[in-house]
């Protein structure tokens, strides 16, 4: 059982900052988007243009994919690190059992022959996987806006709306249990200081002054003391 008078163990923080960095990448997700505009009928520069555009689209969506899969399991390793706790055990235990299925595509990355097999890097495979364009689809439609909302499918297994809902919970739950996140306060009390009145400015004056002599004074006597050397 944790003990709330004692620090958070390294582990919570871990695993909140996992938690967080995923959030960022599922909303970096949501935030790429490609305008498909019908091929030209031409130009062979700009057939070329919108080819490398959808290359460098599928490019990011499968790094940021990549990089919020990682950041899960690393947080899957840190939940089951955590102190037993009856608060948050059942959220745990909802947390690990809704990320499981991330297991395979972990296998999956690290093991690409698969993938190579079935589909080689196909970027229409991987849309259509993604929901991005429907099952039966042949090809790309001719226009309107490539986009990951809530029903993108992580490597193809998991709706993305419901992960970040469960991730974010997750990350309240901790944050609510450990107080993670306290914040400064707004309102700062600031000290102000008055000057002092006229007679106590003066004397402090002479006393700056006097401090400052004080090495000539001290010659003098020592002169007086021991004569002229």
């Amino acid at each position: 059982m944790f003990d709330a008078k004692q620090a958070p163990p390294a582990a919570v923080y871990l695993l909140g900052d996992h938690l967080d960095a995923a959030l960022a990448a599922g909303e970096d997700l949501m935030s790429t988007a490609l305008e498909l505009s019908p091929p030209p009928a031409s130009s062979g520069v700009e057939l070329d243009d919108c080819q490398a555009a959808l290359a460098e689209f599928i490019t990011r969506m499968r790094a940021l994919e990549a990089g919020l899969v990682a950041r899960l399991v690393q947080a899957r390793r840190r939940a089951e690190e955590l102190p037993r706790d009856a608060d948050l055990k059942p959220l745990v235990s909802l947390f690990l059992s809704g990320t499981v299925v991330l297991l395979d595509a972990v296998q999956e990355f690290g093991d690409p022959s698969g993938i190579a097999f079935d589909s080689g890097p196909d970027g229409f495979r991987f849309l259509r996987d993604r929901g991005l364009v429907p099952p039966d689809a042949g090809s790309l439609p001719m226009s309107g806006t490539l986009v990951a909302d809530e029903e993108y499918l992580i490597a193809g297994r998991i709706r993305l709306g419901s992960l970040m809902d469960l991730v974010a919970a997750f990350l309240d739950a901790l944050d609510m249990r450990f107080s993670l996140y306290d914040e400064e306060p707004d309102d700062v009390p600031v000290r102000i200081i008055e000057p002092p009145p006229p007679a106590a400015a003066a004397k402090l004056k002479v006393d700056r002054e006097s401090m400052a002599n004080r090495p000539q004074l001290v010659a003098e006597a020592l002169e007086a003391l021991y004569g002229r050397s």
